[in-house]
């Protein structure tokens, strides 16, 4: 059954596992989640990342009992090293992180389950405004070879009063109110006939806008998007169908693209993407 627990940033977590084989798994789930999103089940390419992904996690099982990361803002920490998994809104460490997600533990096994979690983390990251958040859709999963740790997002930076606000008693309030109205339905009852119903003007309007936090919040969202580099998810794209098993004529046309690519790139300045297909 898949454990969560509310953990703080100050536990410590065995380093066992060798940090290139932590950086291949990453890099190898990354991918695979991005060709989950992609292609159906049945594609041969998604079929290709699950079965990597699987012999990823079956080479750390060699050396380590369990893989314990924490989860950053930017990446996946393991020990001193940091591995971002996807960029923007596509950032899967992110996609944790946002959900009060701080701590995962995979254990021995969990290459089994390696296709419903990819499932449930694409459901969270494409989800809409009210689904449900990545710790309910892990809950729902089940996971037995899976733990995650979280802190609850709604007690950060909660100041608790030392004292309790002390309350008037409920019968003096209710006293006090039917006083008030006795007073008031003298003066008033030749004043205007009781208003029927709401109008617009019994909602404050201001209660629906976004706050300060919600319209930052907003704007860092805008502004990732704006920054994100449309040229590194076309290379991938290419990449993953390049190495699809694919008849030898359209493996010629992508090779064609990326020969078109390369003299585009190297013009504008675009040495990183150059050197990519150069690889």
């Amino acid at each position: 059954m898949t454990d969560s627990t509310q953990v703080t940033p100050s536990e410590d977590f065995a380093l066992a596992a060798p940090v290139e084989d932590v950086e291949a798994l990453l890099n190898t789930m990354g991918k695979a989640l991005r060709a989950f999103h992609m292609y159906l089940e049945n594609n041969p390419v998604f079929r290709r990342f699950q079965v990597a992904l699987r012999q990823a996690f079956e080479k750390v099982w060699e050396s380590s009992a369990a893989l314990e990361l924490r989860v950053t803002e930017h990446g996946f920490k393991y020990g001193d090293a940091i591995f971002p998994v996807g960029e923007g809104r596509d950032s899967l460490a992110f996609a944790f992180y946002k959900d009060g997600i701080r701590r995962l533990t995979f254990l021995p096994g969990f290459e089994d389950e390696v296709e419903e979690f990819l499932d449930a983390v694409n459901r969270a990251m494409r989800r809409e405004a009210d689904a449900d958040d990545l710790i309910t859709v892990l809950w729902e999963k089940d996971f037995t070879s899976l733990q995650y740790g979280y802190v609850d997002l709604l007690m950060e930076g909660l100041t608790i009063p030392d004292e309790p606000r002390e309350e008037p008693q409920a019968l003096e309030l209710v006293g006090g109110i039917a006083d008030e109205v006795e007073e008031e339905a003298g003066e008033d009852a030749a004043a205007a006939p009781m208003k029927v119903g709401l109008g617009l003007e019994d909602f404050d309007e201001t209660l629906y806008f976004l706050d300060q936090s919600e319209m930052a919040a907003l704007q860092t969202e805008i502004e990732v998007e704006l920054r994100r580099d449309l040229r590194t998810d076309v290379l991938n794209a290419l990449f993953d169908r390049l190495e699809e098993e694919a008849p030898l004529d359209r493996q010629r046309e992508i090779l064609d693209i990326l020969d078109q690519l390369l003299p585009l790139f190297l013009s504008g300045g675009q040495m990183a993407h150059a050197a990519r297909i150069l690889e």
